[in-house]
């Protein structure tokens, strides 16, 4: 029976690489499941059509101008909300609800029996953190012979006999569901979870491939796996490449291959052997800002770039423009904007700049592009909308530098994604036979927006002196390549600017350095995500003696074997404040969350994993007081760096 090779579409987390990804096909098991999903109606609807429903539901009927007056919304959004409703059938063009939904019973209407699929990963037997709602909108979709005709993924095979892996259980389905939940926003966060007297999962699994793009980070040499449904990357399925590539002398030579490729294309790229590489290209332009870098680089067939190009390189000097100033807080700010208000607020933000308001304004932008944006993907509205709100507030954004020679240029940007469209999109737009008349224009806006970008005469970066701002630029890349744009986001403040400098250290470590500027760096930032995890839990009722000997024994059952020496050593009391939200040091967090985490959360975390303590204890046992220097060579804190960001990532995701 032929695999078959599922397509979820082509995630690329990746940022500082070498070369391209490449794509690895990973064998899985698929199991259908059906269980009963709730909230899958009214938790789909956005606040406004949630509210505007009810007092439908309540007084069917009511017209326009009555459900502004009693909603106090403006009756242009109540008008676009009826739209919608409409369109759902959720009311008729009377503004009623129809009259089976008026009479059933409320949690019937809220709950449907649903068939989902599982995936097993066929090596381990593990279930990877996605489950699969299988509908109309999304069924299961695979490659066709068409796309596999070129297809060269590296398929990943079992050594020996195919092993039988256990069947997946109810309470299985349970843990994927509450992952998937905490990985992703699809499910909603108020659904409630399923009993498990209600799942069933099917007897018999299909094998099919899934596919993995991986690549080799520019930091630190070592590979990164996508996370194939698109959340990021899989620290699963890289813990079980790591194994296989220990006893597997054909995948190890496929890497070994792969990587020698790289290091010849480093020296002579084959796809610019050609031409002549461009200011632009250089290093660390194509470290920093690569998918700018890749939009600037001209056709091979053409010579010139396309208007499509022109656009997306607009499109990531923005997104870079507004990610290295801390998007997040943009984004906040675009988020908590009434809709009603969205367009007035960009507009006079865009004004006092200096730059001319399109005729029609802005159009209000879903969150769900808002949240894409924090994952790393660039649209333009949005990363518009982000420089806008940073420049507002900002003397020395360099939007208002780029305002002050173009005023015009939301005009202009709008008439490139006009002439782009037309050609994308088979109207009438004007032949492109040679060097577009916006290509000069782009050029000058991708230099204002990212000063160091050059496109002519030497590069900036190439033979000058890396300034404090370009090793922080250098240390974000790199941490950004180790967690993804999402998890970077989601890290609190104060992890998020330890790593960079942890990271900093590391980038300009040697063997004969002290270590210590990067472990009190590793140190703070797990320090601070641990307290993160800790936020909201019930603190348990036990004596303080007792501390240290229920954790041991919690760390030994959930799978992380006795907990490291400078972890046992903690004072009570300082366990309990960290109970309490006051945690003073990182072991103490780490015993708290032994204590207040439930049994099921520890096995997850063990499962994902197991050296999540010992790791822990590794950083304290080498930061010591923080007042002693810690000769570590350069191999030594590359292997303490990794197991860090990994406990991080674990302690964020698992």
């Amino acid at each position: 029976m032929t695999v078959r090779l599922m397509d979820f579409g082509s995630p690329n987390p990746f940022v500082g690489i070498f070369g391209r990804p490449r794509t690895l096909a990973w064998p899985v098991n698929t199991y259908r499941v059906t269980l009963p999903m709730s909230g899958r109606g009214s938790n789909t609807l956005n606040p406004f059509e949630q509210v505007i429903l009810g007092v439908l539901e309540a007084e069917p009927g009511r017209n326009l101008s009555d459900l502004a007056q009693v909603t106090c919304i403006p009756e242009g959004l109540v008008r676009s909300v009826l739209l919608r409703l409409r369109d759902r059938r959720l009311i008729d063009n009377d503004n009623r609800p129809p009259q089976q939904a008026s009479t059933a019973n409320p949690e019937d209407s809220e709950v449907q029996i649903v068939t989902a699929v599982v995936f097993q990963e066929a090596l381990t037997g593990r279930l990877l953190p996605h489950i699969q709602i299988l509908d109309e909108d999304s069924p299961l979709r695979f490659k066709t012979r068409e796309d596999l005709k070129y297809y060269q993924g590296r398929v990943i095979r079992a050594s020996g006999r195919p092993k039988s892996h256990a069947h997946p259980s109810p309470k299985d389905v349970i843990a994927v569901l509450r992952e998937s939940r905490q990985r992703s926003a699809a499910f909603g966060g108020r659904a409630k979870l399923p009993e498990l007297s209600q799942i069933r999962v099917a007897d018999d699994a299909d094998s099919h491939l899934l596919e993995c793009p991986i690549a080799i980070q520019r930091s630190d040499a070592d590979f990164r796996i996508a996370d194939p449904f698109g959340s990021g990357f899989s620290l699963m399925l890289e813990e079980v490449l790591t194994a296989r590539l220990a006893g597997d002398e054909s995948l190890q030579q496929w890497m070994t291959d792969w990587r020698t490729s790289l290091t010849s294309t480093e020296s002579g790229d084959s796809s610019s052997r050609d031409r002549t590489r461009q200011p632009f290209e250089a290093e660390p332009f194509r470290s920093r800002y690569p998918r700018l870098v890749t939009s600037l680089v001209a056709g091979r067939t053409r010579g010139y770039r396309s208007i499509a190009k022109i656009y997306a390189s607009l499109e990531w000097a923005l997104f870079y423009c507004a990610d290295t100033r801390d998007a997040a807080n943009a984004i906040e700010v675009v988020r908590h904007t009434r809709p009603d208000e969205w367009s007035e607020h960009l507009s006079r933000a865009a004004e006092q700049i200096g730059l001319k308001v399109p005729a029609y304004g802005f159009r209000a932008i879903p969150h769900g592009r808002l949240a894409d944006m924090l994952a790393g993907k660039a649209e333009m509205s949005t990363v518009l909308a982000a420089t806008l709100v940073q420049a507002e507030h900002d003397e020395a954004h360099p939007l208002r530098k780029l305002a002050e020679r173009h005023p015009g240029f939301l005009l202009r940007i709008q008439e490139i994604r006009e002439s782009r469209d037309e050609q994308e999109h088979g109207g009438a737009a004007e032949r492109q036979d040679g060097e577009s008349r916006f290509d000069a224009l782009m050029c000058e806006w991708v230099t204002a927006l990212i000063p160091g970008i050059r496109f002519d005469g030497p590069a900036l970066g190439t033979g000058h002196q890396a300034t404090a701002e370009d090793r922080r630029l250098d240390a974000r890349t790199a941490v950004i390549g180790q967690l993804g744009y999402a998890l970077m986001n989601r890290l609190p403040g104060s992890a998020r600017d330890a790593l960079i400098d942890a990271e900093r250290a590391w980038i300009a470590h040697y063997d004969s350095d002290d270590a210590l500027p990067l472990v009190g760096r590793l140190y703070a930032a797990l320090q601070s995500v641990t307290m993160d995890r800790l936020s909201g839990l019930q603190a348990v009722a036990l004596p303080a003696q007792d501390y240290r000997n229920v954790a041991t024994s919690r760390a030994e059952v959930a799978g992380f074997g006795r907990i490291p020496e400078a972890l046992s050593r903690v004072r009570p009391e300082r366990v309990r404040e960290a109970m309490f939200g006051n945690g003073s040091t990182l072991g103490a967090c780490a015993i708290a969350l032994l204590l207040v985490l439930s049994d099921e959360q520890l096995v997850k975390l063990a499962a994902v994993q197991p050296s999540l303590m010992a790791d822990i204890g590794a950083v304290i046992s080498h930061r010591g007081h923080g007042n002693e220097s810690v000769p570590l060579n350069k191999s030594a804190t590359k292997s303490l760096r990794t197991s860090a960001i990994n406990s991080i990532r674990t302690l964020m995701e698992a």
